[in-house]
């Protein structure tokens, strides 16, 4: 019975193997990651990079479109593309969020975190409700819902004590429910309320992305991808070169490498 079962076993791996070795990558562009500080796509497949001074548009097919100075800005250190029309840029330097249009031109209204007492905003997600974001403040473990206009509209204190991970590592809103994402315990989710709905005890990973009810997580040089309704049902996939971070947007991967940013398909 017992060699049976190995049997079963080994040609069960072997399937899943086949399975995988039959997925194919296959590169649509790529620009190297030079200067590169932070990246995001859009829902029309444009890529927003900041590199060095500079920030750009690249549309669907990798050409440049639009560029502007962000010397203004500064560094910034993350990107919220999901609003074409409102781009939210984070300088974590100056503790400042600012916006940008689809030509990446800069608006006049931006969030100044010292207003609030915010003084340690190392986390920010766009949001789904007009004209919002949410931000973390790593000194006190603060989750915090601000508007444009300079306005606070929600504030849930020791989120490290009430919901027990270690590191908030990402934050995204994703389909008006919030991701705390903790590289080494898990994803805490939560309603736009910070009620918490459920937390997936992930095995320890270095970049997560969520769309249409998955989890994509990235460990060495392999994509684990888990549904939100069922942790335990999960699929591995090799990737083509070790991948630092990943976004995907319909049926394309965005994989940023030590060496480049690609656009990729995944197909049998």
């Amino acid at each position: 019975m017992r060699k049976i079962f190995f049997a079963l076993l080994i040609l069960f791996q072997q399937e899943l193997l086949a399975q995988q070795d039959s997925l194919v990558w296959k590169e649509v562009w790529n620009i190297p990651v030079t200067n590169i500080t932070a990246w995001d796509i859009d829902e029309q497949e444009n890529c927003i990079v900041a590199k060095g001074n500079l920030l750009q548009k690249l549309n669907k097919e990798g050409q440049l479109i639009f560029q502007q100075s962000s010397k203004a800005i500064g560094k910034i250190a993350s990107i919220d593309a999901r609003n074409p029309m409102k781009i939210l840029l984070f300088s974590e330097e100056q503790q400042l969020i600012h916006f940008c249009d689809n030509s990446l031109t800069a608006q006049q209204d931006n969030i100044d975190l010292s207003i609030f007492n915010l003084n340690n905003i190392t986390k920010i997600s766009g949001s789904s409700q007009p004209n919002k974001c949410w931000v973390y403040n790593q000194d006190n473990s603060q989750l915090a819902l601000l508007s444009q206009n300079n306005s606070q509209l929600q504030r849930i204190e020791n989120c490290k004590g009430l919901l027990g991970f270690n590191e908030v590592n990402q934050l995204l809103e994703v389909s008006s429910q919030l991701f705390l994402i903790d590289y080494n315990k898990g994803i805490y989710q939560l309603d736009i309320y910070g009620s918490l709905i459920q937390f997936l005890a992930i095995p320890p990973f270095t970049y997560c992305w969520i769309e249409n009810n998955l989890i994509y997580t990235l460990t060495g040089d392999e994509m684990r991808i888990t549904p939100l309704a069922n942790e335990q049902n999960h699929k591995i996939i090799k990737l083509p070169f070790t991948v630092l971070e990943l976004k995907k947007q319909g049926n394309f991967y965005y994989l940023l490498g030590k060496e480049k940013l690609s656009k990729l398909s995944l197909s049998k």
